[in-house]
């Protein structure tokens, strides 16, 4: 069952979705979600200072192989599934009617770089905490205040169309089997709780969510792994496609991508998956976004 703190991020969304009814998101609101991401980074930075040295081969090797297994696995699983490779014929389900979808300001190469920018974030809050010794509550204190901001940021942009919910299936499908396939080995073999292990798959791609509340739940340690796990997802989903995209379809690199499909991944989709994909992208990513503060809830609380 959900928590209030759980069910503040539910309000949160439905209040930017109720806003995007009377309101259309501004043009400086991608802007606004990027800063308050780069904060909710920082502030997770924080915190992880706070819990003294981790080894970086107990977060690295783990986040690396949980990323490179959900990626694999999803595309595997959306071919498994029939997903179609890019070359098919056109008016595949999903198609009609729905937008190609905005690419990332700046094209590929803004969408490549500001992984880097996450990064620099992460290590600036940590740095930070290092020299000003604030009191360990400042760190989460921040997180849930940035949280429910860009939660409220996201209800804000969502968008569906009918078209493309009837094409959901296949990637829908395919991330959560990728999820099952990848989070029961890891549990087995790397040693973490297996509702933990699930919560992590779980967030699919959104790391600026199970980075938090796995380091709330968890414990700074498997929070990094949570962090890195899901930014390594789509950062593979981006440099991977120009390779695999084309062969293994828009379907298959809808799923890598998670819930990232409906924006940082959205033109890595519509580029080199399919060029008409955009509304089966943002269909998924948008119900994936939906669905993880709730499986996170269930999966890190009480019980």
């Amino acid at each position: 069952m959900l928590g209030w703190e759980e069910g503040l991020l539910y309000v949160a969304v439905a209040a930017g979705y109720l806003t995007s009814r009377r309101w259309a998101p501004p043009k400086p609101l991608e802007t606004t979600s990027r800063l308050t991401v780069l904060l909710l980074v920082g502030a997770l930075g924080m915190v992880l200072e706070g819990a003294g040295p981790i080894s970086p081969a107990s977060v690295l090797l783990p986040s690396v192989a949980l990323a490179l297994g959900l990626v694999g696995s999803s595309i595997l699983f959306a071919y498994l599934l029939g997903g179609r490779p890019a070359w098919g014929a056109p008016g595949a389900p999903g198609s009609e009617g729905t937008p190609k979808g905005p690419a990332p300001p700046g094209g590929r190469w803004h969408a490549l770089l500001f992984p880097g920018v996450i990064l620099v974030a992460l290590l600036f809050g940590y740095v930070v905490a290092s020299f000003g010794r604030p009191p360990g509550a400042w760190g989460n204190d921040l997180i849930e205040v940035f949280l429910l901001l860009l939660l409220f940021q996201v209800g804000w942009e969502i968008r569906l169309s009918r078209a493309a919910l009837r094409a959901l299936p296949i990637p829908l499908g395919a991330a959560a089997l990728s999820a099952v396939a990848v989070a029961v080995p890891a549990a087995l073999l790397m040693g973490i709780p297996m509702r933990t292990s699930f919560a992590i798959v779980g967030a699919f791609g959104w790391y600026t969510l199970a980075g938090p509340l796995v380091s709330q739940s968890a414990g700074p340690t498997l929070g990094l792994v949570a962090f890195l796990a899901n930014f390594l997802r789509e950062n593979f989903t981006m440099v991977s496609a120009p390779a695999v995209g084309r062969r293994a379809g828009a379907e298959a690199m809808t799923a890598a991508g998670g819930a990232t499909a409906m924006d940082t991944t959205l033109f890595f989709v519509t580029t080199y998956g399919r060029r008409d994909a955009g509304g089966l992208a943002l269909a998924s990513g948008t119900v994936l976004t939906l669905l993880v503060p709730l499986l996170l809830g269930l999966l890190l609380g009480p019980g």
